[in-house]
């Protein structure tokens, strides 16, 4: 009896390891969009007189997906990757473009010390060839990224008008993470980043903070894993309720 039931939870914890390999097996991202806010520490190093300067991201308003989904609002997005293909747990090496970078410069600046200083934003002209490998946790609800961009860009002189012309960039980043669910719902859109397979959040993918680097450095966050404007104005009239009545009381 003890022979049979040693087999017996041998085959239990066998068939529990299959059902576990199957279920990591079957984990899937779909196909869809990346929508991103840029974070402080974004820099572009121009090199010569100008040297590094600092960036931030300019929100899209609205951006046209194409197709039936058309033109839709993405809020304070500044940056879409596009997921061309999905990705499974068993080949999570995808092809993935980037369709929209909207930076400008923190400061003025020269880029030869002889023309004006002045603004620069950031126009994307085309995505040249990027990447990305998702990597599965054991459940299927999330894992790791690794992303390779490349693209040209030109920067643009807000008050000259005045253009760099192409320019070939390329980052990338390791072991970033991402999740089936959103920290926060401030862009969800049906079939672009949310409901991927039109019913649930099964194949969805959210990331976590990426830094690309390293010549380069763009660091971004899912606009889902960016608090709503409403979070700091409720925490700020506790704040000031808080303050009130402490006073009231002291008094």
């Amino acid at each position: 009896m003890k022979i049979l039931k040693k087999i017996s939870l041998l085959s239990i914890t066998f068939m529990s390891a299959i059902c576990a390999h199957n279920a990591v097996q079957a984990a899937t991202v779909a196909p869809g969009y990346d929508l991103l806010y840029t974070l402080p520490g974004t820099e572009y190093n121009f090199g010569g007189f100008a040297g590094v300067q600092s960036f931030s991201g300019v929100p899209l308003g609205t951006f046209d997906f194409g197709g039936t989904t058309g033109i839709q609002n993405v809020g304070e997005t500044d940056t879409i990757l596009y997921r061309t293909e999905a990705a499974t747990s068993s080949d999570g090496l995808i092809d993935i473009e980037m369709v929209a970078l909207s930076l400008r410069s923190d400061n003025v600046f020269s880029l030869d010390g002889v023309s004006p200083a002045e603004y620069w934003t950031v126009n994307l002209l085309q995505d040249t060839g990027s990447t990305m490998n998702i990597s599965f946790n054991a459940a299927g609800t999330g894992g790791t990224f690794d992303s390779n961009l490349n693209f040209l860009v030109e920067f643009v002189g807000e008050t000259s008008n005045v253009s760099t012309g192409p320019i070939a960039v390329n980052m990338s980043q390791t072991d970033s993470t991402w999740g089936r669910d959103p920290l926060n719902n401030n862009i969800l859109i049906p079939g672009i980043n949310y409901h991927l397979n039109g019913f649930d959040n099964s194949e969805d993918f959210f990331t976590g903070i990426a830094m690309h680097g390293p010549q380069h450095t763009h660091k971004t966050i899912d606009i889902n894993g960016v608090p709503e404007p409403s979070t700091y104005i409720t925490f700020g009239a506790a704040s000031v309720f808080l303050f009130f009545m402490a006073r009231r009381k002291r008094s």
